[in-house]
C-alpha cells in the first residue's frame, strides 16, 4: 500500500510543477477580459460613429 500512495504522492507533486498550460490559460483570461471590454464599449462606440455619419450626411446633403 505504500508504494501506491508514494507513486500518488510523485503523481501530484509533479503535477503541481507542471507549468505547460499555465500560458494557455493566461492568454484565454486576456482573450475574455477583450471581449467583455469590447461587449461593454461597443454600444458607445456605436452610438457615437451614428453621429458622425449622421453630420457627415447632413454636411454633404446642405451642399
Amino acid at each position: 500500500m505504500k508504494k501506491k500512495q508514494l507513486k500518488v504522492v510523485r503523481f501530484v507533486g509533479t503535477y503541481l510543477r507542471d507549468e505547460r498550460g499555465v500560458t494557455a490559460i493566461e492568454y484565454a483570461l486576456i482573450a475574455a477580459t477583450t471581449g467583455l471590454a469590447l461587449a461593454a464599449t461597443l454600444p458607445i462606440v456605436q452610438t457615437n460613429l451614428v453621429d458622425v455619419y449622421d453630420r457627415i450626411l447632413g454636411y454633404f446633403a446642405s451642399i
